[in-house]
């Protein structure tokens, strides 16, 4: 999705959260926020 322009959510900027997960969020086409995670 980045090398089609589409950019990371203003607040879904790489995160760790305290439940041990790395986030990120961005929006796609549609306007829909995606959220992707991994666990650490």
């Amino acid at each position: 999705m980045l090398d089609n322009n589409h950019n990371i959510h203003p607040s879904g900027h790489l995160q760790t959260k305290p439940w041990g997960q790395k986030e990120f969020s961005m929006l796609d086409p549609d306007n829909n926020l995606l959220t992707f995670g991994q666990r650490m």
